[in-house]
Parts: C-alpha cells; structure tokens; sequence
C-alpha cells in the first residue's frame, strides 16, 4: 500500500499520479524509478541512489516489506537532484532545454554555447528539470520579476542608482562579451570609486535577475548580453531615483 504524506491511501487529491504528470513536473526517469523501487525496498539501509543497471542487480522482491510505504514528494525531489547531477553536462543541457522548449520557453536563437552556458550558471540548484524556468528566468523572461523583498533592500542602499548607471556605462562599450572582460569592467569601477565589489555586484543582481540569489553575476551579465544587460542597469537607477526616499535626500 502507498500512502500520501498525510497517512491516507494515495490518491489524485495529492497530486500527480501518471509518469507522464511527473515528467511534466520535471521529475527525470532515472529519478522516478529510483524512487519507485526505495518504496518498501531497501538494499541495506543506508545506499539510496542506483542507476537502473544497479538496479536490476541487485532489486529483489523477497525484499519488499509488507508494511504500507509513504509516497514522500520531498525524498523524490532530493533523489532527483542527484541524477540531475550525475548527468554529464551535453546530457543535463539536453534535458534542461528538451523542458524548457516542451513548456513554451523559446530557445531557437540560442545558440549551442549559450545553452550549455545556462545550465552551467545553474549549477546544483536544480531539483527537476523544472526548476531552470524558476532559477533560469533572469535570462529567459523579457524582464526580470522583481522580489519585493530584493526591491526594497536595493531602495535602501544610498548611491545604488549611481552604481547601476555607471556600471551601464563601463560595460556598454565592451570590445569583447567575456566573462573576464564583464569581471574586470566590474571590479575596476569599484575600485575606481572607492568601494567594495560587492557594492555594485549586489545592486546589479537585483537589477538584472529581480532577486537577492541568482547564479555568479558575470555568468548572468553574458547570458542576459549587451543590450539587456544595459537597459536593466538603466531602467533599475531609474525606477531607484523614482521611489527611494534615499533620492530625495541627495
């Protein structure tokens, strides 16, 4: 018997029930059928990720108990993270992007660097496939959904809209779009006016991603590219100047 996490028979009430609405919710393959054969089953305990090849050695029912096993959606999640993981990075780009075009994301412009780029910039945030469209919308949204946490942390930081603007300028005429070239632009007008990196990274990741936690900033610079990258800078001093009490100060 499977229960749901409230104890009770599982049942459509608590969700997905078909392999086809988990792989929507970005669960991969490898993922459900490690989880699937977790539930009652264990081999000794402590051993929780197997490829199916794995599986198939070593899986025996004589080892299933009788006793009803809880369908734990957050267990399936972490399970799945791990095969995200293991996936090399052609496969994991593959697979990322193969979701993101199935669930109305447009990637037809993208080139092939730029896709494995963007996964890469998402790193191990992933616990389905899903995941990249909320961790990934910095770059795949016209413009970013501002956190109103990260907003008005950002409407509290005196200079900010000076920062941004002048961060804009530095990088707009960039003869090369490198992560190197993106850094050095960056640390240097830092230095230039005297204050740390970190007071102009963090006002330009929220201008450019809409939040607090994003991927490493110059990653995010290259993906967004020139012209976005500028017209956030931009229209976030702007908005600043229009709302923080900050402004009026000056």
């Amino acid at each position: 018997m499977i229960l749901g996490p409230d104890g009770k028979r599982l049942s459509k009430r608590h969700g997905a029930t078909s392999v086809e609405a988990f792989g929507d919710l970005g669960i991969v393959p490898e993922g459900m059928v490690n989880f699937l054969a977790l539930l009652g089953w264990a081999l000794d305990g402590k051993t929780e990720i197997f490829t199916l090849a794995e599986l198939e050695r070593v899986f025996r029912l004589e080892r299933v108990g009788p006793n009803p096993a809880v369908f734990d959606t957050q267990k399936l999640e972490w399970i799945n993270a791990q095969h995200l993981k293991r996936l090399d990075e052609a496969e994991r780009t593959r697979r990322v992007c193969a979701w993101l075009e199935q669930h109305g994301h447009d990637l037809a412009d993208k080139s092939d660097e730029w896709r494995r780029a963007f996964v890469r910039a998402l790193g191990d945030r992933l616990k389905t496939l899903a995941d990249a469209a909320d961790v990934g919308a910095f770059a795949l949204a016209d413009a970013p959904a501002m956190e109103p946490e990260a907003w008005a942390e950002l409407l509290s930081r005196p200079g900010a809209d000076a920062r941004l603007a002048a961060l804009a300028a530095r990088v707009a005429p960039l003869p090369a779009w490198t992560l190197e070239a993106l850094e050095a632009a960056t640390r240097s007008l830092a230095t230039e006016t005297g204050v740390k990196a970190g007071d102009v990274i963090t006002p330009a990741r929220v201008a450019l991603t809409g939040r607090k936690a994003a991927p490493g900033i110059f990653e995010v610079m290259w993906l967004l590219g020139r012209d976005r990258v500028v017209a956030r800078l931009e229209a976030a001093a702007e908005r600043w100047r229009a709302e923080s009490p900050l402004a009026a100060r000056a």
